[in-house]
């Protein structure tokens, strides 16, 4: 039917310029100089951007659940850095959703959703809507879908549409 279910995972993505906190995890991780967009934008990632900016201000946290819950607060110096990291990782997602977008040229594309920093995240899928409209990408244009199991079943279903488009 012309739409096509776009494996988002660009983890390795590196022609962007690395965030101060960004670049200090990478060299920490036990894969330097691989998967910098995941290590900039992921929710495995996000909440020690947070540690680092936080530094000696703030106790560590430990998940971006509690970096999430942190953003809801929406009072105090914390709750503003978890809400400015989730809100810029949200709009590098958009961007990256955008480019597919106008590489496609086509309206209807569906993308499968995974992780809970998506869906449940502190107005994270908000933001990007936002993030999608202004970099003007129509409205219904995109389609969020949310698969049970996705890493699994996802891929299994795009196999199924595909064999289906092709017979």
């Amino acid at each position: 039917d012309r739409t096509i279910m776009l494996n988002l995972e660009s983890g390795n993505f590196a022609k962007f310029p690395q965030t101060e906190t960004g670049i200090i995890i990478d060299k920490k991780s036990q894969i330097p100089r691989s998967f910098l967009f995941e290590k900039e934008v992921s929710g495995a990632y996000l909440f020690q951007h947070f540690n680092l900016l936080a530094n000696k201000m703030s106790r560590p946290i430990s998940s971006t659940l509690q970096l999430s819950n942190l953003a809801k607060k929406k009072k105090g110096y914390k709750s503003l850095i978890a809400q400015k990291l989730l809100e810029r990782s949200a709009s590098l997602i958009a961007s990256q959703i955008a480019g597919i977008y106008y590489f496609k040229k086509q309206p209807g594309l569906k993308f499968v959703m995974e992780g809970s920093l998506f869906w449940k995240g502190w107005k994270y899928k908000q933001i990007v809507q936002q993030y999608l409209g202004k970099l003007n990408v129509p409205k219904n244009a995109i389609t969020f879908i949310k698969i049970k199991n996705s890493s699994l079943l996802g891929a299994a279903r795009l196999l199924i549409t595909q064999k289906v488009i092709q017979n």
